[in-house]
């Protein structure tokens, strides 16, 4: 069974997996899940570029941006590509640690992703 684009769900999905980020999403946009995951991949981000010694978040995070591709609907990638991955573009370092860490469909997503944003 996919799982449904739902504002509420995605965001609970994220601060279960993730506990560490609830603490960074804003109050007023919290009922947005296109903002909290574009708020989620700049997060990501600071950890890939200043923490990368909190590896374990690094990768729970990527295994639940894999699983959210993997069984999400067309609606949940589509947000996924605009926010998030989109994100993960803006350097060279940040597009390293995605490579490693996203597979299969997401992969192919993501470099879908940066042939878009990098020509």
């Amino acid at each position: 069974m996919r799982l449904k684009f739902n504002d509420e769900n995605l965001i609970k999905i994220l601060v279960e997996e993730i506990p560490e980020f609830s603490k960074s999403i804003v109050p007023e946009f919290s009922f947005s899940a296109y903002i909290v995951y574009g708020d989620f991949g700049i997060y990501l981000c600071e950890k890939i570029l200043k923490k990368p010694q909190e590896i374990g978040v690094i990768e729970k995070a990527f295994e639940v941006l894999n699983k959210l591709i993997l069984e999400g609907d067309d609606d949940i990638r589509q947000m996924l590509r605009v926010t998030t991955f989109e994100i993960l573009t803006d350097n060279e370092q940040t597009i390293e640690t995605a490579k490693k860490y996203l597979n299969n469909k997401a992969l192919q997503i993501f470099l879908d992703v940066i042939k878009l944003i990098k020509g």
